[in-house]
């Protein structure tokens, strides 16, 4: 099976120049690039973007191209046969630097009906930039790569993983840079769920406001009233105060044995984080991992981690500044060698479990049946963390659940509720200003009130953490840990400011 079809001179220099121009002269309107369950994260996806809502003009020839190709395409990359819904379009720039990391196109509710990816490539001639290769990840392992070129279509399935490598633009100038206007083509469905930032920006201008007769440029739905955002607020403070009313409300349920039922009635649905004991004991993952039995196994094996963290206060958010790649046979005899430390680390970012070398790896862990589902392999699924005693994951949340796994060594949590929100002084959208282990009362008053829960995982233990939670976490001896976000339903996880997928 091919991993993607292209197509030189697709549209023809004139039609190339008017979107060259587009892009160009629409320099201002450029926006920072989201990842959809994220937001704008630099540390995945480094670009910016024109959206649909202003590029009505040019559309229609890109459009046609790709459904004039749709059917050849479909049947080389073995794509299903679908009713044509709607097409999503967007102008994407990258400059010096810029990049997407690996991912899929069709992995959330929301993206969940694109059937077809399309890149249509524009640049100037000659070309000032180099680099920015589409390369595609095969299940097989194997990469797949196409150097950008100008006036050249490609076609490929949403689901395969695929990344921007980083381009080199040694001017920086804007119109130097490597564009695409690119999108997806989705299955017709009988509805659509899709968030508020899917609806104003993208699907909004080519569905909704046509249908409503609105002009280019009409403007997207208003932002809600002050007095709306002050009544969420009390809210949110009046079930903090309503909790701390209850007999335990610093302590997180405790539930050997849990059954699926009963953790996605009384856990998932209801937004509670629980602790598992011994919820992956019986995996092989639990009973042979250590650092020196992942070098033994793995020992050329090159991996990305976090180093000189303990140099930079905000290392989270300055991820790609830290990045060092290592083997396991080296990263192991760190660990042996650190003591205690922050200063290193391989977070879940880097997708190890994803690469094919260390397919074996992801198949040693064993989730706990009926809660999580453990024959999704899609990229991201399944994370690994490894580092020494010492690392320190700070104070945040995440827009979707997570079902934390301990294999080897122990770790510490802090855990405060989702509704403890306003008391957190949240900064960098998800990340809180203070340090559990250290409160500062006198900068962080609100802070006094959290309902603040402690959980020690051990070898084997799990503990669920909802969506919205706020954790904290440190590393009590040499730690490898697991996380995953694929649960045993159909919609897979819910994720903040999106309604439940339910399938189609």
């Amino acid at each position: 099976m091919s991993t993607f079809c292209s197509y030189a001179g697709a549209l023809g220099a004139e039609h190339n120049a008017v979107i060259y121009a587009t892009a160009v002269g629409g320099r201002d309107g450029f926006q920072e690039s989201r990842v959809v369950r994220r937001g704008v994260d630099r540390q995945v996806r480094a670009s910016t973007v024109l959206y649909a809502d202003r590029l009505t003009g040019v559309v229609g020839v890109v459009r046609d191209a790709v459904l004039a190709r749709l059917e050849q395409a479909r049947r080389v990359l073995e794509i299903p046969e679908f009713d044509v819904g709607t097409v999503e379009f967007q102008l994407t720039s990258h400059n010096d630097g810029e990049f997407f990391g690996p991912h899929t196109d069709a992995a959330s509710p929301d993206t969940a009906t694109r059937m077809l990816t399309f890149v249509y490539y524009v640049h100037r001639e000659p070309k000032g930039y180099t680099g920015g290769e589409l390369v595609f990840h095969g299940p097989d392992g194997k990469e797949e790569l196409f150097n950008p070129e100008n006036d050249t279509l490609v076609l490929f399935d949403p689901r395969i993983s695929h990344e921007v490598r980083p381009i080199s633009c040694p001017s920086g100038t804007f119109e130097d840079g490597r564009f695409t206007l690119n999108g997806w083509v989705h299955r017709r469905t009988a509805s659509r769920s899709s968030s508020a930032f899917f609806d104003q920006k993208i699907f909004t201008p080519v569905r909704q406001w046509s249908r409503r007769g609105a002009g280019v440029g009409a403007a997207p739905p208003s932002r809600p009233r002050m007095e709306d955002a002050q009544h969420l607020r009390d809210l949110l403070l009046l079930y903090g105060d309503l909790h701390r009313t209850g007999s335990s409300p610093r302590t997180v349920d405790v539930r050997p044995a849990l059954d699926a039922d009963t953790f996605f009635d009384e856990y998932y649905a209801r937004n509670r984080p629980v602790m598992i004991p011994g919820g992956i004991a019986d995996c092989e993952a639990v009973r042979d991992w250590s650092p020196e039995f992942l070098a033994q196994r793995y020992s050329d094996v090159r991996i990305e981690i976090t180093s000189g963290r303990d140099a930079m206060p905000d290392y989270e958010r300055r991820y790609r500044e830290t990045i060092e790649v290592v083997t396991l046979a080296e990263l192991a005899r760190r660990l042996a060698a650190a003591g205690k430390t922050n200063d290193f680390y391989v977070v879940a970012r880097n997708n190890v479990l994803d690469r094919s070398e260390l397919r074996a790896l992801r198949d040693a862990l064993t989730p706990p049946p009926g809660i999580v589902d453990n024959t999704d392999r899609r990229a991201g699924a399944t994370k690994l963390w490894i580092g020494p005693q010492g690392t320190v994951t700070p104070m945040h949340f995440d827009e979707h659940s997570i079902l934390f796994a301990q294999v080897h060594g122990r770790k510490h949590f802090k855990l405060a509720p989702s509704f403890d929100h306003p008391r957190m002084y949240a900064h960098h959208t998800w990340y809180s200003a203070v340090d559990p282990e250290s409160v500062d009362l006198h900068q962080y008053p609100l802070f006094a009130d959290v309902s603040l829960m402690d959980v020690v995982l051990g070898p084997g233990d799990c503990l669920f953490l909802p969506v919205g939670w706020w954790h904290w976490a440190k590393s009590l001896s040499v730690s490898i840990s697991a996380t995953f976000s694929s649960f045993d339903r159909p919609w897979r996880n819910t994720a903040l400011g999106r309604r439940q997928h339910q399938p189609t």
